[in-house]
């Protein structure tokens, strides 16, 4: 979708795309759809306005809210590669603004318990940041030694981007970085001082959000040999019962875990042509997008029959 965001900027002009930019248009609205701006606007199927698809049967057909309404509503979420070929979209676009960012992070020594706590604590406060409009891309990282996090010796970090596009007056590079702050200091309250290496770094200010996503989107590799596991996670997920919280990220073992800030206000208030379409209901009251994934060598069938099963049945077991 790169090209159509730069399309999209050249008029003054923002859509809700992919955070990578090779992610393709038909499968990411066919699936849902979300990013660094779908907490403001809501999924990418949610900004589909009409489509042309060829059927099965080869049929050309134009589907929108007047007219063949069911595929119409199938497709905007219903899943990829399941009930016809996109050929062409239409979808709403939304007028540029400044767009602002600001990275977090801290750091430990590797395997202390303290970690995963504070951990849980800075996503329960992920709701109270969606409330304001900001977005965020983070990522919890055992056990790792990256520039990333200004380390040079393993550490067990956390790091985080997040986002706020500036819609009114209260949008300021200093709402950002005091929720941003806020949001640390209430992590890492109650260690002592010098156990967490942390820092906010001073606040990005861009002209638009394609002045940031040009030079951020990734990664753009053709793929890999890998399997996802993901949860969504509502308000009452992230903070009715930390110490479940905290069990549940430990459950990932030494790997990666993403928390995705994208869901919040836009798509719990999105209203889809037509009165709806087939995203999932529960992204509907989700603020976190939590995912990792587990992966092997290319011919490698043990290994990954072995990392399936880890992923099935440890990571993400249900």
């Amino acid at each position: 979708m790169l090209e159509i965001d730069e399309q999209a900027h050249l008029k003054n002009l923002t859509i809700v795309s992919g955070g990578a930019g090779t992610v393709g248009v038909g499968g990411y609205l066919t699936g849902g759809g979300h990013g660094a701006l779908s907490s403001t606007y809501g999924m990418a199927a949610d900004q589909v306005l009409e489509m042309e698809i060829v059927t099965p049967r080869g049929d050309i057909l134009t589907i929108n809210e007047c007219q063949n309404t069911d595929l119409f509503w199938a497709m905007r979420g219903g899943g990829g590669s399941t009930f016809s070929v996109l050929t062409s979209v239409t979808m709403q676009a939304h007028p540029s603004t400044q767009f602002l960012t600001a990275s977090v992070f801290f750091a430990t020594g590797p395997g202390s318990s303290s970690y995963w706590t504070a951990a849980a604590v800075f996503a329960s406060q992920y709701p109270g940041l969606s409330s304001l409009g900001i977005s965020g891309y983070s990522y919890i990282k055992p056990d790792v030694g990256n520039a990333d996090l200004n380390t040079t010796g393993a550490v067990d970090g956390y790091y985080g981007i997040f986002m706020l596009p500036v819609l009114s007056s209260a949008n300021t590079s200093l709402s950002l970085a005091t929720a941003v702050t806020g949001a640390l200091n209430k992590a890492l309250a109650s260690f002592p001082p010098g156990q967490f290496s942390s820092a906010v770094l001073p606040v990005e200010s861009h002209d638009d959000f394609w002045a940031w996503y040009k030079v951020n989107n990734g990664p753009l590799n053709a793929g890999g040999d890998s399997v996802f596991g993901s949860r969504l996670l509502d308000e009452k997920a992230l903070t009715s019962n930390l110490t479940a919280l905290e069990d549940a990220l430990k459950q990932t073992g030494k790997g990666s875990v993403d928390l995705y800030l994208a869901g919040g206000k836009g798509s719990q208030q999105a209203v889809p042509r037509g009165g709806g379409n087939a995203v999932n209901d529960a992204w509907r009251r989700t603020v976190v997008h939590s995912l990792l994934s587990t992966s092997w060598q290319p011919f490698d069938d043990a290994e990954k029959a072995k990392q399936e099963d880890l992923m099935t049945n440890t990571y993400v077991e249900g």
